[in-house]
């Protein structure tokens, strides 16, 4: 999907629905988001070989989704770094 932002430039996003799916990638990176004093973390996978990068936080039980979109060049460089070894195997 893809969203224009309030200057219109154009924006990849993906649904909450569809970012539920980040979490089924085995090799998924979870990072504590350094913006906000909220406990909010980055999960970035991948989703049909497309990197992507959802901003959740954990609530008692669950975890809310608070949006998705393209992984940054800096998100994707650490979970290859983290995935080294099964990055190239699949």
């Amino acid at each position: 999907m893809v969203e224009a932002d309030g200057g219109g430039a154009a924006k990849p996003v993906m649904s909450i629905r569809e970012a539920k799916s980040l979490w089924r990638d085995p090799c998924l990176v979870r990072l504590p988001s350094r913006w906000s004093s909220e406990r909010r973390m980055l999960v970035v996978g991948r989703v049909h070989d497309v990197f992507w990068t959802a901003i959740a936080r954990r609530l008692s039980t669950d975890v809310e989704i608070i949006s998705a979109r393209y992984a940054t060049e800096e998100e994707v460089g650490i979970y290859e770094q983290t995935n080294w070894g099964d990055y190239y195997q699949r």
